[in-house]
Order: C-alpha cells, then structure tokens, then sequence
C-alpha cells in the first residue's frame, strides 16, 4: 500500500516549477519583444527604399518638368512623398513653381528618421520655404539621376539604426 504523502507533488515542488516556467516565459517576452522591434525597423527600411524606388521610377515615367521626391524631418515618425514643378513657362505653360506634398507616410512601431543629409539644391531650397520647417529632402530627376544623401532611421526603444543611401548619378537606392 502506498501512503498519502507518494499520490502527488509537495507545495514547494509546485512552487519551484512555477518560478521556472515564470522566469522562462519572462525571458521568452524580452526576446519577442526585441525581435518584434527589430523586424518593425527592418521593415520600416523596406517600406522606404520601395517609395524611394517609385518616385525615381515616376520621375523617369513622368513627363519633364516634374521632379518627385521624399520630405524628411529629423526625429520624427513622419514623412511625406513631395512633387516639385519648377517655373518654366515654356513647358507648364505657368511661371509659377510649386511644391505639394501628395502623401503623408508614417513609420510604425516608433521608428523615426533619426538624420537625413542630402547634397543642396534649388528644389529643397524652394520646398523648405513652402513647408517652413528644418526638412531634408531627396529628388529624383527625369534622367534617372538624384540629390545624393543618406536617411538614417532608429528604433529608440533599442536604439538601433538603418541606413539608406542615394547616389548622385544612377539615383541608385541601397540599404545598409
């Protein structure tokens, strides 16, 4: 005959396989939790080397004098796609230039633009005085070429980055 003491487990047995399975699960958390951030700053870096992409594509597309590009604020989680149409009066039939922001994009998960420099030019020159704010911007000319730069995005939380740069000549868009 067995005794009641053998049929089961002790209170402390119970207690001690709980504090393990606890501790598992809070070290299984923190790292869902770093990955899931992460892979929210990978695809932020994705979601805007396509739209960079697509404005140099448009702009190859599009008809002369149209010049498209990307409106970036520092510290920010917000970005807007941009269109710029110079002042020539004989191909928009207007002397009037312009710079219209089309799209007002937001990044997930708190990832920003943590710096953004690109090579000077009268289109950001204009489009900073429409906008009235401390932006940076990259264009994309109808030959295919671009203001040349980088756009660095962080993720705060763990304070990681991703590069983006543009090149001058091909308008070429790599991530690092």
């Amino acid at each position: 005959m067995t005794s009641d003491r053998q049929r089961g487990f002790s209170i402390l047995e119970i207690l001690v396989a709980m504090g393990l399975t606890a501790m598992l699960l809070t070290l299984a958390a923190g790292a869902l939790r770093n990955y899931w951030l992460a892979h929210s700053l990978d695809g932020a870096q994705d979601e805007l080397i396509a739209q960079v992409r697509e404005r140099q594509e448009k702009a190859v597309s599009e008809s002369h004098p149209l010049v498209f590009g990307l409106r970036l604020l520092e510290g920010s989680s917000q970005w807007g796609v941009v269109e710029y149409v110079p002042d020539d009066p004989s191909t928009t039939g207007t002397d009037e230039e312009s710079c219209v922001q089309t799209a007002l994009l937001t990044f997930g998960t708190g990832v920003q633009v943590s710096s953004a420099s690109f090579a000077a030019s009268a289109e950001a020159t204009f489009c900073s005085t429409v906008f009235a704010d401390a932006s940076d911007y990259v264009f994309f000319y109808p030959r295919g070429t671009a203001t040349a730069g980088t756009m660095t995005l962080l993720q705060p939380i763990t304070n990681r980055t991703r590069v983006v740069t543009v090149s001058p000549i091909t308008g070429r868009v790599q991530g690092a």
